[in-house]
């Protein structure tokens, strides 16, 4: 069961996020942040999760770093069981499919990623998984 308090604390940045179209809660630092909307593989239920993303082309690229926990974060399971997810960036919301990078795509997209943004390649460290690199496309 997930913390009350972080609940709380997503549930308040996703609503910032819609409020604003992204002004509020669109950034981490440097980097820039998309809503990813799922259905839950086990619950049927939506599920909106901010998440860090990067750009690859035309492409939308989400890691499941979970921070480095041993775990996959939920909405990576729920992208595995169902492709079909929507994103919302600044105000625009895209209907994707996802797919896992893997092999040379994954090597290379993990450089541009942690080129970016050094925290992904710390979470690796922090944990024995191989942290799962999402593309999602319209």
């Amino acid at each position: 069961m997930a913390n009350p308090f972080f609940k709380l604390f997503i549930a308040s940045h996703v609503g910032l996020y819609r409020m604003t179209k992204g002004k509020l809660g669109g950034t981490m630092g440097t980097n820039e942040i998309l809503l990813l909307t799922t259905t839950g593989r086990k619950s049927g239920k939506v599920r909106t999760t901010p998440v860090v993303f990067f750009r690859d082309k035309a492409t939308f690229i989400v890691v499941a770093s979970n921070g480095g926990a041993a775990n996959h974060p939920a909405w990576y399971h729920n992208l595995v069981a169902d492709r079909k997810a929507s994103i919302t960036v600044k105000g625009e919301e895209i209907q994707v499919k996802a797919s896992e990078a893997t092999g040379k795509e994954r090597a290379r997209l993990w450089k541009t990623i942690t080129d970016k943004a050094d925290q992904f390649a710390q979470y690796q460290t922090k944990t024995e998984r191989e942290i799962p690199v999402m593309v999602l496309k319209r």
